[in-house]
């Protein structure tokens, strides 16, 4: 949402039961400024797609789709305020196989105020999750990858400052957190872990006035789960292992890998 205006995106059945990512505006008072739907067919739009709006307006929206070949892809578009495509693109594997690449589940885009905008795409081939950057206009800027073999489960959000925070689940249920700049260097890494299992199907991430994180996500106490909210400084300090009802929780200095990143950018061609 902006001051002004709101907007939805979701997923609607046609007769021939396809299912399509629809954009919706509406302004304050709920009336529909206009709806958009992409022409593509959309491939578990339920939990994959995401969208965000900039300083101007402008609506970003990412989904999975599929193919003539059964080749899934991440596509990612940007809608003016007053309804146009300004340009699109689509995330692939080099020679796609069925199931190749599709968003990772959760936050899985985020603007920042120069209207650059941050994509999390997962690849099954090798399970590795990557952030990309576009600029306003669509051209590629970088992407990074984890490197290795990790739960498609992420999220990312910016800053005031055009810093982006990325994190993932990792294979051991641990939160990993990386803060990037806007080009992308690493300006430091943590691990927010219990030593059992951080869990959810959700990590939800929002930055407050003064640009801490906060994280919240699920954890498991022993046999039992709880809900589990978190404020990072943005410095990277707080570290240390904290009691929660009586159990640990500790938040350390890491230094995982991440690497450049290998999936494709291409010219979109869900349409609308």
């Amino acid at each position: 949402a902006s001051a002004s205006n709101y907007y939805f995106v979701g997923d609607l059945f046609d007769a021939s039961v396809n299912t399509h990512v629809t954009v919706v505006k509406t302004n304050s008072s709920g009336t529909v400024q206009w709806q958009l739907q992409k022409t593509a067919i959309t491939w578990d739009t339920s939990e994959t797609s995401s969208a965000g709006i900039d300083a101007s307006d402008n609506t970003f929206v990412l989904s999975s789709h599929r193919d003539g070949s059964n080749n899934e892809y991440v596509n990612i578009m940007k809608i003016s305020s007053g309804g146009g495509l300004s340009w699109e693109r689509n995330i692939t594997v080099s020679g796609g196989t069925s199931g190749a690449v599709k968003p990772c589940y959760n936050t899985t885009l985020a603007v920042d105020t120069t209207g650059s905008v941050y994509a999390l795409a997962y690849a099954f081939s090798n399970s590795v999750a990557t952030i990309l950057k576009y600029n306003s206009s669509g051209v590629l800027q970088w992407q990074l990858s984890t490197g290795t073999s990790v739960g498609y489960l992420a999220a990312a959000v910016c800053d005031s400052s055009n810093n982006v925070y990325f994190v993932f689940r990792d294979n051991s249920y641990d939160m990993r957190i990386t803060k990037l700049n806007s080009s992308g260097s690493v300006l430091w890494q943590r691990d927010l872990t219990n030593g059992a299992a951080i869990w959810s199907s959700n990590i939800a991430l929002s930055v407050d006035a003064y640009d801490n994180l906060l994280l919240a996500t699920g954890v498991v106490f022993g046999s039992t789960g709880y809900g589990f909210i978190a404020r990072l400084p943005n410095d990277g300090g707080g570290t240390g292992t904290y009691t929660i009802s009586g159990n640990s929780m500790t938040y350390v200095s890491s230094a995982f890998s991440l690497s450049s990143g290998s999936l494709v950018d291409s010219a979109g061609t869900a349409g609308l």
